[in-house]
């Protein structure tokens, strides 16, 4: 896959290595040039040190051909131009991801039509839920359609501990099992699956059930 990298701070910079470590093709462009010379040190002529903003730059790291388009500057307003000229510039070709800055600019990105936002105000509260380990982790949500996708653990004691995922029944509660991580392997649900206390399971939960949805999961309160 050939993909276009539109901002080279830390986050961008971080995309590229790994997507180059995952033997991408990968264009970073980054209008700094202190930022674009530290990264071009690191990763060679992948790095163009102009602005993605400008239609010309975009065609000169090859956006008429380009897979993927990630706009990750730290300006929406940039991210915006930058995805919009990509699409027009590859006649579609190329699908958009923007990261918003401000949350209060995702209706104006989806009105836009660019394909998907990486909230950072999202990210970091994913990350926080990780680290203080509470019992529902917000993975994505993708509000127009009022679905999340969360990641839950079968605590001990839990109606989900020794249940097959039929006995859960959980599409009739607004939930769906996408997969089970148990011990560092990924496991395809089938219905007569039995969750073990542990594991995570990540399900596509409608957002109004979400906290019944929880509760399979938890452990019984304590009275």
């Amino acid at each position: 896959m050939f993909v276009i990298v539109a901002g080279g701070g830390k986050l961008g910079g971080q995309l590229a290595r790994n997507l180059l470590d995952e033997k991408h093709e990968v264009v970073v462009l980054e209008a700094s040039a202190g930022k674009a010379q530290f990264l071009e040190d690191e990763l060679g002529s992948t790095v163009i040190p102009h602005d993605a903003s400008e239609g010309r730059w975009l065609l000169d790291a090859g956006i008429a051909r380009a897979d993927l388009l990630i706009a990750v500057t730290g300006h929406d307003e940039d991210n915006i131009i930058i995805c919009q000229l990509g699409e027009a510039l590859s006649d579609g070709r190329a699908r958009t991801i923007a990261r918003i800055n401000n949350p209060k600019n995702s209706d104006t990105f989806r009105t836009l039509g660019i394909e998907a936002i990486v909230n950072a105000t999202d990210l970091v509260m994913t990350m926080i839920e990780r680290d203080v380990s509470l019992p529902v982790v917000h993975l994505l949500r993708l509000r127009n359609a009022g679905l999340e996708l969360v990641e839950m653990h079968v605590a001990e004691g839990s109606a989900a501990a020794g249940a097959t995922t039929a006995e859960l029944a959980l599409p009739d509660q607004g939930g769906r099992i996408s997969v089970i991580l148990r011990h560092g392997q990924a496991v395809l649900p089938a219905p007569t699956t039995r969750l073990e206390v542990g594991d995570a399971v990540i399900l596509v939960a409608q957002t109004e059930f979400t906290d019944a949805l929880r509760r399979q999961f938890a452990a019984p309160a304590i009275v």
